[in-house]
């Protein structure tokens, strides 16, 4: 027990949490739980991080956020718990080629949360598959993981020359630690996208060393050579997602959806009309 919460099993372990399904005991509902890992809970920094989670997940009301069902410490351990989903994006790229239409579909819906994440200055920084949670059934899409993000105050909790994020996904500014805005999981959400169409991440590499200098130097991939059923115009849309200077992005998450939906010739799916 913790709390209220009767632990049934482990779900995964992550950078900051493990998270467990669990019952509320009161109301008989199964959460996900995600608990400080112990060893890093006596790090003030590291509880500040996760107490911040807890509250921006709280602030940021959005369809497609990871909604919360409550947040706090029992006997120093501290704890969120949110919605159950059983599934991640990183499943269904790993279990095969996804349809087209099915991955811009959680594009837009993460596109979505961004913008809303973006319109109260918060910005996730950790955009990736694995934070994307998919419910299979009723098609379910949410973001989720703000334990990186960095909100207006956030300042304090990130020191000089610390990289937060993940190689894959990370903008050429993160590396630095310089300028880091919405325009960072723009470029974040460009990389997903590649990985997201083609089940290969944009700058596949032998090590952290030679991914990070492909983010710094080397041109954005061609999705339409990795999926040939797939326009060319995709491509430069893509590549102004990926582009090394933040300024040339897209203006916002869901205006790069939206340009790489003109360049397929497809509709904006629901989850862009619900965040409008």
């Amino acid at each position: 027990m913790l709390g209220d919460y009767r632990i049934e099993g482990i779900v995964g372990v992550g950078r900051m949490g493990v998270v467990y399904l669990a019952i509320d005991r009161i109301t008989g509902r199964a959460v996900a739980l995600k608990v400080l890992r112990e060893d890093i809970s006596m790090d003030p920094v590291y509880r500040e991080r996760f107490r911040r989670e807890g509250g921006l997940l709280t602030a940021l009301s959005h369809p497609h956020i990871i909604p919360i069902h409550g947040m706090g410490e029992v006997d120093g351990e501290l704890y969120i718990a949110s919605r159950l989903v059983s599934s991640t994006l990183r499943n269904s790229i790993v279990s095969g080629e996804i349809p087209v239409d099915k991955a811009m579909n959680v594009l837009a819906c993460v596109a979505s949360a961004l913008d809303a994440a973006h319109a109260i200055g918060v910005v996730h920084r950790d955009v990736k598959p694995a934070n994307v949670l998919v419910d299979p059934g009723p098609g379910d899409v949410f973001l989720g993981d703000f334990g990186l993000a960095r909100d207006p105050e956030g300042e304090a909790l990130t020191m000089p020359g610390q990289v937060l994020g993940t190689i894959d996904y990370m903008a050429p500014e993160l590396l630095d630690g310089e300028r880091v805005g919405a325009a960072t999981d723009i470029y974040g959400l460009a990389c997903l996208a590649v990985e997201t169409l083609t089940g290969t991440v944009p700058y596949l590499r032998d090590t952290d060393a030679a991914t990070m200098y492909a983010h710094i130097v080397e041109p954005p991939p061609s999705v339409s050579e990795r999926r040939p059923e797939l326009p060319k115009a995709l491509d430069d849309v893509l590549a102004t997602g990926m582009a090394k200077d933040p300024d040339d992005r897209q203006a916002s998450a869901g205006g790069l959806v939206v340009e790489m939906l003109e360049a397929m010739g497809m509709p904006a799916p629901s989850c862009l009309a619900e965040a409008a």
